[in-house]
């Protein structure tokens, strides 16, 4: 499948919190993490995502914001 987000579709997801899919805008119960959080570079890291709804896949990418004490 594959299809390139555009800025604009990027924008969407980030604005929903990454609970509803970029491409077909299912809901997150059908939001499947695939795997561990995986070191992107030494400023990010990054988790793939598939969607139930309509098959697609993306990364989710995260980085660092902050840190407390456990």
């Amino acid at each position: 499948m594959s299809k390139i987000l555009t800025e604009s579709e990027k924008k969407a997801y980030i604005d929903k919190k990454g609970l509803v899919c970029p491409f077909c805008n299912t809901g997150e119960h059908c939001l499947e993490p695939r795997g561990l959080i995986q070191s992107d570079n030494s400023h990010g890291w990054k988790q793939l995502i598939h969607c139930d709804g309509c098959g697609e896949e993306w990364y989710d990418i995260y980085s660092l914001t902050s840190a407390e004490s456990a």
